[in-house]
């Protein structure tokens, strides 16, 4: 049962991995192509709009795409197609009336909000095309969240490549022909592409007509968006302070440095959406439903952290030996100084994933109040402690709070769910915890403070021996060596 459980775990990790780096790879052809044909001014301007639109989707969605993936796996849980049924409906229409709102709002309010973001009202016209991606964008976030509940993972891979991959052929040209006329279109179209490809999966799911009266809505409803009120606040919060850092790095440092961050920041936070993804897409689903049970939940979150600090240790380990490499490849020489950043924020990262699958037990537990508080908190320390340091340490100040601020948070984590939810960490977490800490430490300090040729040496074999000692235990647990026995014997007989 365990093995089969791991089996999952890695299965929904390598499906949205794989899905994730399509995208990312998509994306690097994409924007480097179209930064050629319509210049920094067009990707500036391409930037505000995409932001303007996220922060506006962001409210307007009330955090209803991950706080109805609850409602929804509960409802599936016993298989009652019925009980089921009625709670996709009552999303959809929730979803239909919320960006019906926002989308009338927005298209009223263009004007105003074109001189709120750009002093004038010459992008009116582009608001109130925005106002209709708005729309479309809430339903899309309504059908992710009826995949997401069921778990179907292998599809919401699909909807990612499919529509990035199409999104890409037509308007690479586009820009290439029209320019800055091509901005909007362009927004548009996709939002249209995603929506379809989505619907397309989301039609699959086997749903029987069952009566929704505006009571059922009001009822049913009044949960999502409570908990997705939650959500969305907590949204807004980590935009807003991502923002905040921008700004304190450009005043204390200069323009240069809010790129040099920039670059750091997004290679990180392209590795922790991958696995955060696969955790929210396959744990959050499986711990609605085992939550009551203190035990099932308990070992579903050590399994989870089995699982993905085994296959973290060596990628993080990897990354921060090849910091230097990675910077130059994917940015310029001219981003070198971003490269200690990097490495504090790799190290940092192994203890944001210690305490993520703590969290969202307190998610699938309806703490709402202990939910907001551990989501907030992290990111508050980061702020202080980047503010205190920043004079002293400079653009690092950054990473180094955000490994002092996950250190303190991994206490006040497992204190809370341990007082609240009666969760413990078992013997192979503990062990997983404690080796990948050390390994990380010892690659992170020799990369960070040596740079002889010994040191390469010695940090290359600690990566390969982190990397065999990972391998030892995931095959331990998924049985590898087995699996690569019998494909030997099917494929190579």
């Amino acid at each position: 049962m365990a093995e089969k459980s791991y089996k999952q775990i890695v299965k929904s990790t390598s499906i949205i991995g794989a899905s994730q780096s399509i995208q990312i790879l998509v994306k690097i052809i994409g924007t480097k192509s179209i930064s050629v044909f319509i210049g920094p001014t067009g990707i500036g301007l391409l930037g505000i709009l995409q932001s303007t639109l996220d922060l506006i989707g962001m409210i307007v969605g009330m955090g209803l795409g991950s706080s109805a993936v609850y409602d929804i796996s509960v409802a599936n849980k016993d298989n009652n197609i019925q009980k089921s049924s009625r709670m996709i409906r009552i999303l959809m229409r929730l979803v239909f009336i919320t960006g019906l709102l926002g989308s009338f709002f927005t298209f009223f309010l263009s004007n105003q909000i074109s001189i709120w973001v750009f002093g004038n009202s010459d992008q009116a016209a582009n608001f109130k095309i925005l106002a209709v991606v708005i729309f479309i964008n809430q339903i899309y976030t309504g059908s992710q969240a009826v995949l997401n509940g069921y778990r179907r993972i292998k599809e919401l891979a699909y909807i990612s490549v499919i529509g990035g991959v199409i999104i890409l052929i037509f308007t690479v040209p586009a820009y290439y022909f029209f320019k800055q006329m091509a901005i909007m279109p362009s927004i548009l179209f996709s939002a249209i592409i995603y929506l379809l490809v989505s619907l397309y999966y989301t039609k699959k799911i086997k749903v029987i007509s069952v009566p929704v009266s505006l009571t059922d809505v009001r009822d049913y409803g009044k949960g999502m968006l409570k908990f997705g009120f939650v959500s969305m606040i907590i949204g807004i919060f980590i935009l807003l302070s991502t923002y905040q850092l921008r700004l304190l790095v450009n005043s204390k440092l200069g323009l240069f440095y809010v790129g040099i961050y920039q670059a750091g920041w997004g290679l990180t936070a392209s590795y922790v959406q991958l696995i955060f993804q696969s955790m929210s897409r396959d744990l959050s689903p499986r711990l609605n439903i085992a939550i009551d049970s203190k035990e099932e939940a308990n070992k579903l979150v050590n399994e989870q952290l089995h699982i993905t600090i085994l296959i973290s240790i060596p990628i993080l380990a990897s990354m921060l030996l090849l910091s230097s490499s990675l910077i130059h490849i994917l940015y310029s020489p001219e981003f070198y100084e971003a490269v200690s950043l990097l490495q504090w924020l790799l190290f940092g990262t192994i203890l944001r994933i210690f305490s993520r699958p703590l969290a969202l037990m307190l998610y699938s537990a309806r703490l709402t109040k202990l939910y907001l508080i551990s989501e907030l908190f992290p990111t508050i320390l980061l702020l202080i402690i980047s503010y205190l340091l920043i004079d002293d340490y400079g653009l690092n100040a950054i990473g180094i709070a955000y490994t002092l601020s996950y250190i303190l948070y991994n206490i006040f984590i497992y204190i809370t769910t341990n007082v609240r939810l009666t969760f413990t960490f078992d013997s192979m977490s503990i062990k997983c915890m404690i080796v990948s800490s050390i390994g990380i430490f010892f690659v992170f300090f020799l990369k960070y403070t040596q740079q002889s040729q010994i040191s390469i040496i010695i940090n290359t074999l600690l990566c390969i021996l982190l990397g065999c000692w990972s391998f030892y235990y995931l095959d331990k647990l998924l049985g590898i060596r087995g699996i690569i026995r019998n494909m030997k014997k099917k494929y190579f007989r």
